[in-house]
């Protein structure tokens, strides 16, 4: 008897098992929206990783990089370095760009350009004498990968110019080379230098990538918890009680707003403080740039997570929707991945990621040093991503007190 009453307990024991796997399977099928996120983000998030790796991939045809925009400042407009600029104008993995010295330095200085060929005035004459050629290339410091890719490309196809033949194959009339000048550049070494800088301190660009793309991550899900907690007092009845009290709906949005932005600047600030103690990160340059990139931050990502508290009917499903689009944005606009490395469409798509430009701001300021008036139209596209999210997460929010007032 002892031993059937243990076997009928164990039986009843698994029963309620599967009833309660069933139960919980029946509520994770009834959420369509949610079960899309959670089946469909590993998906779309191996897409975007794929994707933009893409653009490091090689094939038989060469580098499967995207074309690298390369300035060009001809300042010996001779025949030579005319020659040298057309035949550089012909390679797949180059869009060359003819500027002077002034847009050349501005282009590299706010981290637009990695470098910028200069051919310096007397290069044709240099050439024909035989000694060292007058041209460099002036890049910015700290893009190691990104000067490296350069290199890989410029230098093996440099070697390969022979600047005083045309295109047909012969020799110019009026090339040096007629005077038995040799007809190559191999040898013929280019100089390397970086862009001259006087800053006030030196932020290293692999320092100032992780500490701010992880702490822009962690912003978007600290913002998320707000438009959590919403749902939440929802569930719980208390934001019914709320909005019985003389507090109106948009007092109540207005305050999840700044509560948003209060814990998210206090967040930046803890993260930014501690990445200076622990890693010497110089946080004390431009302190009022600082405190505007900041702000803006937090404005646009606090109202990020209103609108996630809007379009979400349960928790269930913003936690969902919450991991699929902040894993997505962090991705795309360069938390995750770095920029320079995506295929060109995917460079142009990261624009609309508020991470992209969150993490630009940044850049300016700790490690290119640009001065405030430079950095401002990165703050003020953040302040307007900003309020066009506000806008829509406060049309989403009457919606949502209106459903639970009916």
């Amino acid at each position: 008897m002892k031993i059937f009453f243990c076997s009928s307990q164990a039986t009843n024991s698994e029963t309620d098992m599967f009833k309660i796997l069933q139960k919980d399977l029946l509520l994770l099928f009834s959420d369509k929206r949610a079960l899309a996120f959670k089946f469909l983000l590993p998906v779309l998030l191996i897409s975007v990783f794929v994707l933009a790796f893409s653009g490091m991939r090689s094939d038989n045809d060469g580098p499967g990089i995207q074309k690298i925009s390369l300035p060009v400042v001809d300042l010996d407009s001779s025949e030579t370095t005319r020659y040298i600029v057309r035949q550089l104008s012909q390679i797949p993995s180059f869009n060359l760009e003819h500027v002077d010295s002034i847009q050349a330095d501005k282009l590299v200085r706010t981290g637009k350009r990695i470098g910028v060929l200069v051919l310096h005035k007397g290069f044709s004459d240099a050439f024909s004498a035989q000694t060292p050629l007058p041209w460099e290339l002036v890049y910015q410091e700290g893009r190691d990968m990104e000067l490296g890719i350069l290199k890989s490309i410029l230098l093996p196809n440099l070697r390969k110019l022979n600047p005083f033949h045309t295109p047909d194959g012969n020799i110019s009339d009026n090339s040096p080379a007629n005077s038995g000048a040799p007809l190559d550049l191999s040898g013929m070494q280019l100089t390397f230098r970086p862009l001259a800088q006087e800053p006030a301190f030196r932020n290293d660009p692999w320092l100032v990538q992780p500490v701010v793309g992880i702490a822009l991550i962690l912003l978007l899900f600290n913002v998320s918890g707000i438009g959590g907690s919403l749902l939440e007092e929802k569930e719980t009845g208390t934001l019914k009680r709320l909005l019985q009290s003389p507090l109106k709906p948009a007092g109540l949005f207005w305050a999840k707003m700044l509560q948003g932005m209060f814990i998210s600047f206090i967040q930046l600030s803890i993260m930014f403080l501690a990445a200076m103690l622990i890693f010497g990160l110089h946080i004390e340059y431009n302190i009022p740039g600082l405190l505007l990139i900041m702000l803006a931050t937090t404005f646009s990502f606090s109202s990020f997570g209103l609108l996630l508290a809007g379009i979400s009917k349960t928790r269930g499903q913003m936690q969902g929707i919450a991991i699929a689009i902040i894993l997505l944005m962090s991705a795309l606009g360069g938390s995750m991945i770095p920029i320079f490395i995506m295929p060109d469409f995917m460079q142009k798509l990261a624009r609309l990621s508020v991470n992209y430009w969150g993490l630009e701001a940044f850049y300016d300021l700790w490690w290119r040093q640009l001065p405030l008036r430079l950095i401002l139209p990165k703050i003020g596209i953040l302040v307007s991503i900003g309020l066009l999210i506000t806008s829509v997460a406060y049309l989403f929010f009457r919606r949502f007190i209106r459903r639970l007032a009916s």
